[in-house]
């Protein structure tokens, strides 16, 4: 699960305080990079491309999710990667570079 800054405090008191006993790891500085657009529905190979471009400006993924209905796909990166990684991802798939 993925909250801004401002709610954390909120957030982890609801965990803390749920009937059943839940293991939380909390971590700051990250960013959700996100592509969105129907031409990656049914691509095999779409988050390979994603994992290339971002791999190839050395931004290490933390996590990927991708909807059901295949027309987003987000990566968690280091905050201080996010620029890096929006631009390596535009350059891929905008550019064609």
């Amino acid at each position: 699960m993925v909250v801004r800054a401002a709610e954390r405090a909120t957030v982890e008191r609801l965990l803390r305080n749920h009937p059943r006993e839940i293991e939380v790891e909390v971590r700051s500085g990250l960013a959700v990079v996100s592509l969105i657009g129907s031409p990656m529905r049914g691509e095999i190979g779409f988050a390979a491309r994603v994992f290339a471009c971002l791999a190839e400006e050395g931004i290490n993924v933390l996590a990927i999710a991708q909807t059901a209905s295949e027309r987003n796909i987000s990566v968690i990166v280091a905050g201080g990667q996010d620029a890096a990684a929006v631009r390596a991802l535009h350059q891929g798939f905008v550019e064609g570079r």
